[in-house]
């Protein structure tokens, strides 16, 4: 990491782009990414050797976010009003929906994971949500809501972002610009400053 040498080149999907990727827990030796297409495809590589594990199309809805769930056995998508766990098998992913109960499907935005307890008990899966809540997972089946705050999750993390970037004198700039611009946006919202 410190001499900013290239450790691998991976070959993807001719002509795609990848929108999202994560490495593997545990060895680290599959990359996980979703293809930039209409059907959002799935690939694992072997990064090192540049095989592919597995490939997959993901369905219509958009991805925004992929996880290596702690188990090492999952791997679980996120995106337009919908959840998937996959399970990687000789080649092929299957995968399982995320079931959000009698609860409307929201637009997930990130995924993370709580750690694995010593009596065996299975990591949560915990996702942001568009709508400002934090959705937590049992297996496939969501647990339990809290509400965070009231805008997206994403706020927090463009907050989380600048924060870092002030570090840099010359992010400051930009900073300010970014925060002034999500302000107005917000007083606008609430019809504190009015457009003609």
């Amino acid at each position: 990491i410190h001499t900013m040498q290239v450790v691998s080149s991976v070959a993807t999907l001719p002509k795609l782009s990848a929108s999202t990727l994560c490495f593997s827990r545990g060895e680290g030796d599959l990359l996980l990414c979703v293809m930039n297409n209409k059907e959002n495809t799935l690939l694992a590589l072997e990064w090192e050797s540049n095989n592919k594990a597995g490939i997959e199309k993901g369905g219509v809805h958009q991805v925004l976010a992929i996880a290596a769930h702690p188990d090492e056995e999952v791997i679980v998508t996120c995106g337009y009003k919908h959840i998937k766990f996959w399970k990687l098998d000789k080649g092929h992913m299957f995968p399982t929906n995320g079931s959000f109960g009698a609860g409307k499907p929201q637009t997930l935005l990130n995924i993370d994971f709580t750690r694995e307890e010593e009596d065996g008990v299975r990591a949560f899966t915990l996702t942001g949500a568009q709508n400002g809540c934090i959705y937590i997972w049992r297996e496939h089946v969501l647990d339990r809501t809290i509400v965070a705050h009231s805008g997206p999750i994403l706020d927090m993390f463009m907050t989380g972002v600048s924060l870092a970037v002030a570090l840099v004198p010359e992010g400051l700039p930009a900073v300010v610009t970014i925060t002034l611009a999500l302000g107005i946006r917000a007083m606008v919202r609430r019809h504190v400053l009015l457009r003609r």
